[in-house]
This record gives C-alpha cells, sequence and structure tokens, in this order.
C-alpha cells in the first residue's frame, strides 16, 4: 500500500467497520475500488452480483441508484428494488478475507448470530493505478 500512495493521489484507503446490532446494512450499492476485506469480529451476510458497467449506467439513468460523492459510490435510492442478476452470497467470519472487484454491485448485512461485529477495508482506486501504468510505459524506450 506504501508504493500507492507515493503520487500523492488518494489511491487507496483503509477503513474500519463496526455494526453494533444485528441486521445493521447500508444497503445495496457499488464501489468505483477493488475492494479487500477481512472480518475481525461477528459475522457479515454478502450479496454480490459479477461487476457491470452497462447496467450501472442503466440503474444510474432510470434513478434506481445515485452517485455519493466524494466516496466515489453508487447507493440504491431509498424506495428503489433492484434486483441481483447472478448473485453470490457469502458468509464472512472472523478471519476470512473477500476481495470484492470495482463495480461489483454488493449490499452487506451485520450478521444476526452476534450483537456486534467489526471488518476492515483496504480500498484500491484501480483508475489511478491504470493511469500510472500507461504514463510508465508511454516513457519506456
Amino acid at each position: 500500500l506504501k508504493a500507492l500512495s507515493g503520487s500523492g493521489e488518494r489511491s487507496w484507503t483503509a477503513e474500519l467497520y463496526h455494526s453494533d446490532q444485528a441486521g445493521a446494512c447500508i444497503g445495496t450499492h457499488t464501489d468505483f475500488e477493488d475492494v479487500y476485506t477481512i472480518q475481525l469480529f461477528g459475522d457479515k451476510h454478502w450479496c454480490i452480483d459479477p461487476p457491470s458497467l452497462p447496467r450501472l449506467r442503466q440503474l444510474l439513468s432510470e434513478g434506481k441508484m445515485r452517485s455519493e460523492l466524494p466516496y466515489d459510490s453508487w447507493l440504491q435510492e431509498s424506495g428503489q428494488s433492484i434486483p441481483f442478476l447472478a448473485p453470490r452470497t457469502i458468509l464472512m467470519q472472523p478471519g476470512d478475507v473477500l476481495a470484492l472487484p470495482a463495480y461489483a454491485m454488493h449490499r452487506v448485512e451485520a450478521g444476526s448470530g452476534q450483537q456486534s461485529c467489526v471488518s476492515c477495508n483496504a480500498s484500491i482506486n484501480q483508475i489511478s493505478r491504470w493511469q500510472q501504468f500507461v504514463e510508465d510505459a508511454a516513457q519506456t524506450p
């Protein structure tokens, strides 16, 4: 991660999520970044669809999702129903690690077995990484 922060841009972030009640959820959303998460305490239920930029564009144009700036996320609009097309469900327990690609629509809910759960995420902005790759390639003889 240190190499990712050399440009001075925000190319990665780390977040610690604590849910203090079973069933806590921020709703269906899509992230702009690749997300790597480790479950530290308690459990979480994930529902994940494969990444699809055309579907994201469609949901945005239909008003079913909205952009959440400056966090580079798109959230489900209140009152809108967004079905998962090819859902994969995962139960994350302490010690489990999950890699979630950018633009994969997902919903995460704190498990019902514990009153509290904690996870840690590292999010990597791949747009800036690809831009740097292209710039470096252009300078290589």
